[in-house]
């Protein structure tokens, strides 16, 4: 089975199962089949976790490509001259956004200690669809209407028509793209991080006034790691580890949900999905003050998990209102007695969004992938002659330094930044409990 966000990328996913090739391999083809058809949400451009199950050993990897910091971030970097923070639109679209991107060493990993099909072969289908060209699905206009703001210059060209905006169902093809995939799949994957496409991105960085090298691409390594395991009711559930926030914050939220007997509310109840919000409003909020890059910080992910804390915050789950007091807690206490220093950051980042796919094959073996370009269209940079866009993952660092996120060479960032998010769940809180006052 495939199960993916865009129907190209399910039919090739697909068709390479069909052809004898097992998850892994169909995960790879897909993930270069989302850079066609979802350009918005992910690409060659940004950084993913490919969590692989191999059912034969039972092992659970995950191949970590997580963007990462260039040599020269540094902690001020989000501040202009004055010591003020640069609004989020004018530096999330900034060349000095963009991170390192990872996705492609963690697909090559994966590929190489499970998968059964060369990397050229799982590549010609999107390749071949860019030439040919794919209609723009109503997905794409949607987000084209929403966020085209963050194009630049170079993204115009292709994404916008002498009109101003193609209709949708437009077949457009992606020639530049397609040459990229051309080049990747007759020189590997290390065009990308030292060769011709490595040159490029790096040029069109530095023209733009960003300060990524060659050779902050050229050091990129990605990790593979062990998973955050948990459970609920009785189910064993391995969740993507730090830094990425969002397995952690997964496991936070079912503890609190497992408190309740949620069969007894109805599918459409106010009450089950007012609880939903609020118990995502306590794991966000922690995960903002609390969730970094564990080469670099602590994170209490015991604390969080005890379950002296989460009885704690469920003290804030009322079933009355919105409550205005959830904030960050503190986890520490139950960990090692210390209390945790939380840097507040501004609330003025737009809404985000990723991709996510999964696969099932024959076998048994599983991959679960989370890749993006952090919001939509990334910086909205794209790299001039290879037509894919770079990611603005920095900008999930903290703007105002001395927290746990701050900026600084070779760091990850805690993806996926919950602050949008964690607002957005709060107004939905507010509406729910309206909504049952009138009922």
């Amino acid at each position: 089975m495939v199960a993916t966000a865009h129907p190209l990328a399910t039919e090739i996913g697909a068709k390479v199962l069909e052809e004898g090739g097992n998850a892994v391999d169909a995960a790879v083809a897909i993930q270069f089949a989302l850079n066609v058809g979802e350009p918005m949400m992910t690409g060659i451009g940004g950084s993913g976790f490919f969590m692989v199950y191999h059912k034969e050993t039972g092992e659970i990897k995950i191949f970590d490509g997580h963007s990462q910091a260039p040599a020269a971030a540094h902690p001020n970097m989000f501040l202009d001259e004055s010591g003020e923070v640069i609004p989020f639109r004018e530096r999330s679209t900034h060349a000095t956004a963009v991170g390192i991107p990872g996705i492609l060493k963690a697909m090559e990993a994966a590929l190489k200690e499970y998968g059964s099909k060369p990397l050229a072969e799982l590549i010609e289908p999107s390749a071949k669809a860019c030439d040919e060209g794919i209609p723009l699905n109503w997905v794409f206009m949607n987000s084209l209407d929403q966020f085209g703001y963050r194009l630049g210059d170079e993204a115009k060209k292709i994404y916008l028509s002498k009109e101003g905006r193609f209709k949708e169902g437009h077949p457009l093809k992606k020639r530049d793209l397609a040459k990229t995939f051309r080049i990747l799949q007759k020189e590997g994957i290390e065009a990308f991080y030292e060769g011709e496409i490595a040159d490029a991105i790096v040029g069109t960085i530095q023209s733009l006034g960003g300060f990524m090298t060659k050779e902050d691409l050229k050091k990129y390594r990605h990790t593979v790691d062990e998973p955050t395991r948990g459970s609920y009711r009785g189910y064993e559930i391995a969740a993507a580890s730090p830094p990425t926030a969002g397995g952690p914050s997964l496991l936070y939220i079912l503890k609190l949900l497992e408190k309740f007997e949620l069969s007894s509310y109805g599918p459409r109840s106010w009450e089950k999905y007012y609880l939903f919000v609020e118990a995502m409003r306590l794991a966000f909020s922690d995960k903002i003050a609390y969730i970094a890059d564990p080469r670099f910080n602590e994170i209490p992910l015991k604390g969080m998990a005890d379950e002296r804390y989460l009885a704690e915050r469920l003290n804030y789950i009322n079933f009355k209102f919105r409550n205005p007091d959830i904030d960050f807690g503190n986890p520490w206490k139950y960990e090692d007695g210390r209390k945790g220093t939380v840097v507040r950051q501004p609330n003025d980042e737009e809404k985000s969004e990723t991709t996510h796919f999964t696969v099932a094959d024959r076998w048994g073996n599983i991959v679960a992938c989370t890749s993006t370009v952090e919001h939509p269209f990334g910086t909205g940079i794209m790299v001039p002659g290879y037509g894919f866009f770079l990611n603005n993952e920095l900008t999930d660092f903290d703007a105002i330094p001395g927290g746990v996120n701050e900026p600084g060479p070779g760091k990850g960032r805690s993806a996926v930044n919950a602050r949008p998010y964690y607002s957005r769940m709060g107004n939905l809180s507010s509406r729910l409990v309206r909504r049952a006052a009138r009922q």
